[in-house]
């Protein structure tokens, strides 16, 4: 029977198996940040194959490291490393939030079946939104980001998304995370109950 550890504090190998996890969501997550942010047109789908693709890892970790905050050291530590890779503070504030929210729904939500782990890598996916985000509040600074990295047209083409847009984006995330969700409790089913 799965038990949640929630009185134990994270020990040295914890905070390990967050660091090779959370790199390991970072690294996929990253893929899917080359592969479809090449195109403008394709960009924003990014955190829907996140999602997808990040869906097993995040429901193997949260099913086997069941400590209290884990889940959240699990969700932020792919966006402070992304902090080193130029993004700014919005993305980082916006998965304090959201990895907080993902720490709560662990913990209150908790059920022998891991159903709550789904719930979590939904919310863990929709810290990828944030960098949208940036674009709404810092539309001159990313274009000059853009403009040195990717040239104009690029640069032009992002700063001209829609406000809007970021709702549909976030539906896309969250679709793609219970996607990646159901993935993950799919192959690790058996391993999922011990």
């Amino acid at each position: 029977m799965r038990q949640y550890l929630r009185n134990e504090n994270l020990d040295l190998k914890d905070l390990i198996n967050i660091g090779v996890f959370s790199t390991l969501f970072f690294f996929v997550s990253f893929i899917c940040g080359n592969v479809f942010g090449v195109f403008v047109i394709t960009l924003w789908t990014i955190p829907f194959f996140s999602g997808i693709f990040t869906g097993p890892v995040t429901i193997f970790f949260l099913s086997k490291i069941r400590k209290k905050w884990a889940t959240f050291l699990y969700a932020l530590s792919p966006v402070v490393l992304s902090l080193f890779m130029g993004n700014t503070f919005i993305v980082f504030f916006h998965a304090l939030f959201l990895s907080l929210f993902a720490e709560y729904i662990k913990r209150r939500f908790y059920s022998p079946s891991g159903k709550e782990n789904i719930y979590c890598h939904i919310i863990i996916t929709l810290c990828r939104v944030g960098w949208f985000l940036q674009l709404i509040v810092l539309k001159d600074q990313i274009y000059e980001k853009y403009l040195v990295m990717m040239g104009e047209d690029y640069a032009n083409s992002i700063i001209s998304f829609p406000d809007w847009a970021i709702i549909i984006i976030y539906f896309l995330a969250a679709l793609g995370g219970y996607i990646g969700g159901k993935i993950g409790m799919k192959l690790f089913k058996n391993k999922l109950t011990n």
